[in-house]
């Protein structure tokens, strides 16, 4: 059988021209998430409240004695950027989202570059950052100003700088890997994939030398942790380990892979594929002394990390890093495919995999395409979520402090106290590791003068977001939140600010003592 060198281009072209185009909608949701002024997620504005605070002076990680009952989440990095705009500008999610914005980008060269510093090829160096722009979990979290991105950023620029086009590195390329790797995990503390991927990559090249890398770098994680816990007197332990050690769910380890199944069973196949071609081929190799690929661990290790997912709170964030290491690795092992049957090295073997992932991800593309508005579903900012968060800031504006509200850029732009974080606050008492009391007597005294929540509070039924105790102090003691005298008018204002299309629904709750 004879194939045009240039045969595989054309294999692939249905799936290049289908992810370029769907590629659009990710981009365009950046775009018009960043020139909206209020809330999408029900985090985001949280990690506006740490940069305030960080501008402000006061720590991210309060004692939880009083309050305000905030938990910092995460390492400072991303908050502290933040803040430095802060400093100079009013508090804004326009900052946060920028940088995700930025860096989202950054993953996307990153893994092109990658592909095509250690192949040259263009095509799997094209369709690397392309599998991940076409995932749901991209979509979502690209318009988000969340910690994710940036620090996948942060670990897959260390992967990058560590190896040079040979795949050899020396001592300046290990240092510059190192600090990025601690900037990723200093970014979200969970981004441990990617260096530990380079530690064992390195260990297996030269054990002296692989050895003395992780000795330093996870001696320098150590080292930032220590000096982080002393100079919040032991408060950076509490938020980011003891807080975050949430309950492990397998249930919903289960509803994320028949989602993953769902969206992307194609290219899960073709993953599948490659990768026993690939384990094949090592274990030959392994007799001849050869070493895996840097990026073939990176997605090894990214698979076992899709296990994460079944972290109590955890969502499509908990993917990404996934997505992004099953990419690079396709676009590497779609690459060796090609290098083989262009040198004539096993070449029928090599055509029957390029064959084999050309329809496998021919067949992803179109299924994309008929499922885009499920794929590119999650809501972006019209003029409903404008119109609803004007009514709310204009609310909150009138009512004093203290006010709740799951939406704290509200809060912000109100200037406003924030003094309390639904969810991991209720998670934390539903677990043990803090008294609720005088927050739910708090409640029962009705000492808030607004509550603001994404959930009717009036019905019965689990909310992660608050407690059985919380939920009935509520009930008891708050009534909906009255704008019109006419029951047919407050009808109609409750069912458009309750309403979930292209933004967060509020319910709105006032003391039953209060009236208008």
């Amino acid at each position: 059988m004879s194939f045009n060198q240039s045969f595989y281009f054309w294999v692939f072209i249905v799936a290049v021209f289908i992810m370029l185009t769907l590629a659009f909608f990710p981009l365009e949701r950046a775009w018009r998430c960043l020139q909206y002024p209020y809330g999408l997620d029900y985090a985001e504005g949280y990690l506006a409240v740490e940069a305030w605070q960080l501008a402000q002076g006061v720590s991210m990680y309060p004692n939880h004695d009083n309050y305000p009952y905030l938990v910092g989440n995460y390492p400072p990095i991303y908050p502290f950027v933040n803040a430095l705009m802060f400093s100079v500008f009013k508090p804004s999610l326009f900052w946060g989202r920028l940088i995700c914005a930025i860096t989202a980008l950054g993953i996307i060269i990153l893994m092109f570059c990658a592909v095509y510093k250690k192949h040259s090829l263009l095509l799997p160096s094209l369709l690397a950052p392309l599998l991940l722009i076409n995932t749901y979990e991209f979509y979502e979290w690209i318009g988000y100003a969340r910690v994710d991105l940036p620090s996948i950023f942060f670990s897959l620029a260390g992967l990058f700088v560590l190896l040079d086009k040979k795949g050899e590195t020396n001592k300046r390329r290990m240092t510059f890997a190192a600090v990025l790797f601690l900037f990723s995990i200093y970014t979200k503390q969970i981004q441990i994939f990617a260096p530990i991927a380079a530690c064992l990559y390195l260990i297996i090249q030269n054990r002296k030398i692989g050895l003395k890398f992780s000795g330093a770098l996870w001696g320098g994680v150590l080292l930032v942790f220590a000096l982080l816990a002393v100079i919040t007197r032991g408060e950076y332990f509490k938020h980011t380990v003891i807080y975050n050690a949430n309950r492990f769910d397998w249930w919903q380890v289960y509803v994320w892979f028949r989602h993953v199944l769902r969206f992307y069973f194609f290219y899960m196949a073709t993953l599948f594929i490659l990768a026993a071609s690939i384990t094949y081929e090592s274990i030959k190799n392994k007799k001849k002394g050869g070493a895996p690929d840097l990026f073939n661990l990176y997605a090894l290790i990214g698979a076992l990390s899709f296990l994460t997912i079944g972290k109590i709170g955890a969502a499509g964030n908990y993917i990404l890093e996934t997505h992004a290491a099953f990419g690079i690795f396709f676009g590497s092992a779609l690459s060796k495919a090609i290098e083989g049957f262009r040198t004539g090295i096993k070449q029928r073997l090599s055509i029957a995999l390029i064959l084999i992932a050309a329809l496998f991800i021919n067949l992803h593309s179109l299924w994309l395409f008929r499922i885009q508005r499920i794929l590119f579903s999650r809501p972006n900012p019209g003029k409903t979520a404008y119109a609803k968060s004007e009514m709310l800031m204009k609310i909150v504006s009138e009512h004093p402090n203290p006010i709740l509200c799951e939406q704290p850029i509200f809060l912000l732009l109100a200037k406003k106290n924030v003094i309390f974080q639904p969810f991991i606050m209720s998670e934390l008492a539903r677990e043990g590791k803090w008294d609720q009391s005088q927050f739910v007597n708090d409640l029962e005294n009705q000492k808030f003068s607004l509550i603001i929540t994404g959930q009717n509070m009036l019905q019965e039924g689990f909310l992660w977001q608050y407690t059985d105790e919380m939920r009935a102090a509520i009930r008891a003691n708050y009534m909906e939140y009255v704008e019109s005298g006419d029951s047919l008018q407050q009808a109609s204002w409750n069912a458009f600010m309750r309403s979930g299309i292209d933004g967060i629904p509020y319910y709105i709750y006032i003391p039953k003592k209060e009236t208008r």
